[in-house]
């Protein structure tokens, strides 16, 4: 923590991966008490209402979330802290037992905790119908350099081995989680839409990936509006940027989307783009056509 506090950094993630449950905890408290922004995972040994009290920020991804609304959470938590469950096997658990009034009064906790949610579904609908979609037809794979489409391969291969049984699961799993978002929504929790895109994380791709998962936002029950806002305003906010970023007025930073289409009534309509403007520099349609063109080129020639 001295070390994050020397590089003068604003905003901590934190993954379960590497830490004890009691560790976690501890590294929570930390990073509040020294006042930084702390959002990521949280271990399935660990209550999620309990983590949230402890002050993380933001949960990353749904699926925790979905922990939460299961009946018998405690249960599973202990179950997983004594290594009779694992987090795989823990997630068809948390499924079946999911139960509404409990999802509402935990998400009301998270709510008046100040916990914010980024649900990053689109993820999660890849790997749940993988088998009906390889992805291996998608032009968005000429964009992307050797290397990091080197690292979706894991997840792939994972997903590839699970049984006729599991792949009903990770369907349904993906339809419950996506089913929270009102749920969420209306019990205050604030919901900022983001994707983890990068390496890992297969067929998730920067820039296209957002507008999925806006649409998925829809489909599950948010307005458009609703969805604009968390792409736009919950992230400043979470942030403490309103300042900079979130509304068109003086002195805030102007990088734009011009459509041809309104979002309001229907949220793919963000993808009708007819120009951007990114650093004070205004790139028409044939301005970003021209730079797609140069990516896919120099992706291309790259050994």
């Amino acid at each position: 923590m001295d070390l994050l506090d020397s590089m003068d950094v604003d905003f901590i993630k934190i993954t379960d991966s590497a830490l004890t449950p009691e560790l976690y905890l501890k590294a929570v408290k930390e990073v509040k008490k020294r006042g930084y922004q702390i959002s990521g995972h949280i271990p399935f040994s660990l209550s999620v209402t309990d983590v949230s009290k402890a002050g993380l920020d933001a949960i990353e991804h749904m699926t925790y979330m979905l922990k939460a609304a299961a009946k018998n959470e405690a249960d599973i938590s202990a179950k997983v802290a004594s290594k009779e469950l694992s987090y795989r096997t823990a997630l068809p658990i948390i499924t079946a037992q999911f139960d509404e009034p409990t999802a509402i009064e935990k998400f009301t906790v998270l709510a008046n905790n100040d916990t914010a949610v980024v649900p990053t579904l689109i993820g999660g609908k890849i790997t749940a119908y993988i088998d009906e979609d390889n992805h291996q037809d998608d032009a968005y794979l000429d964009y992307l350099g050797k290397g990091l489409k080197a690292t979706y391969q894991w997840r792939v291969d994972r997903a590839n081995k699970d049984t006729p049984a599991q792949i009903k699961q990770r369907k349904e799993r993906f339809i419950k989680t996506a089913q929270l978002l009102p749920i969420a929504q209306q019990a205050g929790v604030s919901i900022i839409a983001g994707t983890d895109a990068g390496f890992l994380n297969s067929y998730i791709y920067p820039g296209l990936s957002l507008h999925q998962e806006l649409s998925i936002f829809t489909e599950y029950g948010l307005t458009p509006l609703q969805t604009l806002q968390a792409a736009t305003l919950a992230g400043p906010k979470f942030l403490n940027k309103q300042q900079q970023y979130g509304a068109l007025s003086e002195g805030k930073v102007a990088d734009l989307i011009l459509l041809s289409k309104n979002p309001l009534i229907d949220i793919s309509n963000t993808q009708t783009l007819k120009g951007v403007v990114s650093h004070s520099t205004f790139y028409d349609s044939n301005a970003l056509e021209l730079l797609k063109q140069q990516a896919k080129a120099f992706v291309a020639s790259q050994p």
